[in-house]
């Protein structure tokens, strides 16, 4: 079922592969083509995302053509290849029906044209970062400490193609310390997978570091990816930091609202599981909004780093909803409804 659900989110993005870029996109598109010629990012060209992004789009122009459709359809693959790795993820922590419906929520997720996928930073961060959930997971549930290196390294190069990425190794740093603490005799373990992260972020980060000093331009990169980033942030209004960017820019909240409803839902029934796995999506979901809104800046493409572990929420919730069905009264059943409808009717 993972090869239908997997072209779900090409077919849903495909309608907006020929529109204009949006203004950050043409930038990304200028370094790219820049760097093609020879120009060295942050030190001739300069944005503040990370380098991987402008990789994505000279891989896309140089395999497709220097076209607007290019980058498009870069981004389409990588998000239906952030499919597999949402069930992997998802069966790894759970079980295979959990699994199929958490990627099933996934795919459908792109159907709200207002999150604004087209060829933004996030969707392209989006396959090393779902990559790297199920890599955690899998060292999460005992497998070996390689696997949270390879954890460390996939989520790094989410870093290097959108920053707000290093809030899931938040997320995951305090899963470890949490079992550590409330299980002794898992601290060695913990240590151990913590220190395996840590040399698996560095592997991720080598090739970056290493090319840009060669080319005198390391602190350029630090300033673009980090430092500039964290000026801006600063300077953005304080109050939006404790607002949900959902909030702040509605569009995602109403094309998705049976999603969202769902996730608020599928939150409380893992809240109410309380073992590791639940802890650990609930962790990432967490510091996905806390990427999301700590700017202090609302943008509908901010709510992109929600999907995967909203997805999996997702799953919960109506799996929940489906066994309270018959039993639930008309108010309960008409909400529902009326979400969807809301839902539908918007992205149509």
């Amino acid at each position: 079922i993972l090869l239908p659900l997997s072209v779900l989110p090409f077919l849903f993005l495909l309608p907006l592969f020929d529109a204009p870029f949006e203004r950050d996109q043409g930038t990304y598109a200028t370094i790219a083509r820049g760097w093609m010629d020879g120009a060295v990012p942050y030190r001739d060209l300069w944005d503040n995302k990370g380098p991987l992004l402008f990789v994505w789009f000279a891989a896309a122009f140089a395999w497709l053509g220097e076209t607007i459709v290019a980058p498009r359809v870069l981004a389409g693959i990588a998000a239906a290849l952030s499919v597999p790795f949402v069930w992997a993820a998802a069966q790894t922590l759970f079980d295979r029906r959990m699994a199929t419906t958490a990627a099933a929520v996934f795919a459908l997720s792109f159907a709200n044209v207002y999150v604004q996928v087209t060829a933004n930073a996030e969707v392209f961060m989006l396959l090393p970062l779902t990559a790297g959930l199920w890599a955690f997971a899998v060292g999460a549930t005992g497998g070996r400490l390689w696997w949270f290196m390879a954890a460390g390294t996939l989520t790094t190069l989410a870093v290097f193609t959108r920053q707000s990425a290093v809030w899931t190794f938040v997320a995951y740093g305090a899963w470890l310390a949490i079992v550590a603490w409330r299980e002794p005799a898992q601290r060695s373990r913990m240590l151990s997978a913590s220190l395996a992260m840590a040399a698996g972020s560095l592997l991720g980060a080598a090739p970056f570091v290493i090319y840009f000093a060669s080319q005198g331009a390391l602190l350029d990169l630090w300033h673009a990816m980090f430092g500039f980033n964290l000026a801006w942030a600063a300077e953005q209004s304080f109050w939006l930091k404790f607002v949900p960017s959902l909030l702040v820019e509605p569009g995602p909240l109403v094309g998705g609202l049976l999603l969202w409803v769902l996730v608020v839902m599928g939150v409380w029934r893992l809240w109410k599981r309380g073992d590791r796995a639940a802890w650990l999506v609930i962790g990432v979901l967490l510091a996905s909004e806390a990427a999301a809104q700590t700017t202090g800046k609302g943008s509908a493409h901010y709510a992109i780093q929600l999907l995967p572990a909203a997805a999996i929420a997702a799953a919960f919730g109506l799996s929940w909803v489906a066994s309270q069905w018959r039993s639930r009264g008309v108010v309960f059943k008409g909400a529902l409804a009326a979400c969807g409808l809301i839902s539908l009717a918007t992205v149509a």
